[in-house]
């Protein structure tokens, strides 16, 4: 959860790109970082076994008095690499699940949230209380699953589905990238002040 030094007036937070392999979590993350312009730059973080995941540091501004920071994190790709995605969701406050709307991808999506929850779980979280959005990456592909259809379907046992905010993304012209980015801040910092 978020880390707040009341000495330094520091406020950082934590939010995980999860989804798929190919579903654009990586791109999402690369927009946002070429469009902030604030010098930051994507580092690549991994374990000594060569397991890469992205992250971004961006900055929030000051909020109350205290410099809040945002920490992105993406999670690896590969069946094999479960538990460094579970570790990545280790003092979480939010997720952005971007799912993959071409066609032929539902099954690889429902694996990816059920793990999800899974991995929420195993790390002493409630998966219904975590701020959620839903990107929709590929949502320019031809033949897209529509958006609507994609999150109902993914969100078929979140007991406040209809609360969750859903963005159709387009990680490289950059329609729902901030948009997402936005409603993951905003319930993060309201659980902050809750």
């Amino acid at each position: 959860m978020s880390f707040i030094n009341y000495e330094t007036k520091d406020i950082r937070l934590k939010v995980v790109f999860y989804g798929p392999a190919g579903s654009g979590k990586s791109a999402v993350v690369a927009h946002i970082h070429e469009r902030t312009g604030d010098g930051q730059k994507i580092s690549r973080g991994g374990a000594a076994d060569g397991v890469y995941y992205d992250t971004l540091q961006l900055s929030l501004g000051s909020i109350r008095g205290f410099r809040t920071v945002i920490d992105l994190f993406t999670v690896p790709r590969g069946a094999d690499h479960r538990e460094t995605r579970r570790a990545l969701l280790e003092s979480i406050d939010g997720v952005v699940f971007v799912a993959d709307s071409r066609p032929g991808r539902l099954d690889e999506n429902l694996a990816s949230i059920d793990e999800l929850g899974w991995a929420l779980r195993a790390n002493g979280y409630d998966p219904a209380k975590i701020p959620l959005v839903i990107a929709c990456g590929q949502a320019d592909a031809p033949d897209a699953t529509p958006c609507a259809t994609l999150s109902t379907t993914l969100l078929r046992t979140h007991p406040a589905a209809a609360d969750v905010p859903v963005f159709a993304v387009d990680a490289v012209r950059g329609p729902g990238v901030f948009e997402s980015l936005k409603a993951i801040s905003k319930l993060v910092l309201s659980e902050l002040r809750g």
